[in-house]
């Protein structure tokens, strides 16, 4: 793995390789929302090994990426798709994305059908099918109080790693998760953390996920879909 800094759209990103661009065959991934490109560790030496190339950025605001005040929105996240295609000078990637990062890649997609930054095809991976302000009581006060992440700025890493590992836990995490969920966070010298992604600008983007018209994007798109909707593995509860 190659770690890298890029410039495109006025910003700085942190990017991720796999494999060499050479093979002409490139996947673009994009990770979910206060996330960081790290989490695609687990997936992306499999595609390299099978002979593509890899590219996982952390987005605006996370990870060591640039982190502006403003531009929190599908325009210039897009945007910022578009410009790191092109500044690492790759044609017609395959785009993938996780979750909020899935709703990214329909978005760039649908606004870059054509062209030379457009995907030649997409995949969503639990993530993009989702139409939030159109669920039965999806009021934007409801999907609000849903999705606020807790508050975790100033929180000890010990005590973020005893609650992540903890057995009694539905899903406790191992050491390598441990380490890629840690990278979402600055390390202070005393031990506190705090997060890439502020607790202001994860809410603006809830708000725009809230108002994105996600199944208008597909009349739009001229490349395949590829929709991976998930289920965690047991136990999980019926309802």
């Amino acid at each position: 793995m190659e770690s890298r800094k890029v410039s495109a759209n006025g910003l700085e990103f942190r990017v991720l390789q796999w494999g060499s661009a050479d093979s002409g065959r490139v996947m673009f991934l994009l990770h979910g929302l206060a996330s960081n490109a790290r989490i695609w560790e687990l997936t992306a030496p499999y595609l390299a090994e099978a002979g593509w190339a890899v590219f996982a950025p952390d987005l605006r605001g996370h990870g060591l990426s640039s982190k502006p005040d403003s531009g929190y929105d599908f325009a210039a996240l897009t945007d910022d798709v578009s410009g790191l295609i092109a500044s690492l000078a790759l044609r017609h990637p395959i785009l993938v994305g996780h979750s909020w990062g899935a709703t990214l890649a329909l978005a760039h997609a649908a606004r870059f059908a054509s062209g030379a930054h457009a995907a030649s095809a997409i995949g969503l991976v639990d993530g993009g099918l989702s139409q939030l302000n159109r669920y039965p009581g999806g009021t934007w006060e409801t999907v609000r109080d849903l999705l606020t992440p807790p508050r975790l700025a100033g929180v000890q890493r010990a005590d973020l790693v005893r609650l992540l590992t903890d057995p009694q836990r539905k899903w406790p995490m191992d050491d390598e998760a441990v380490d890629i969920m840690l990278a979402n966070f600055d390390h202070g010298p005393d031990g506190r953390l705090a997060p890439h992604l502020t607790f202001e600008r994860h809410m603006h983007i809830v708000r725009k996920m809230w108002e994105f018209e996600v199944h208008a994007q597909y009349s739009r798109i001229h490349c395949p879909v590829l929709a991976l909707p998930t289920r965690p593995p047991r136990p999980w509860e019926e309802v």
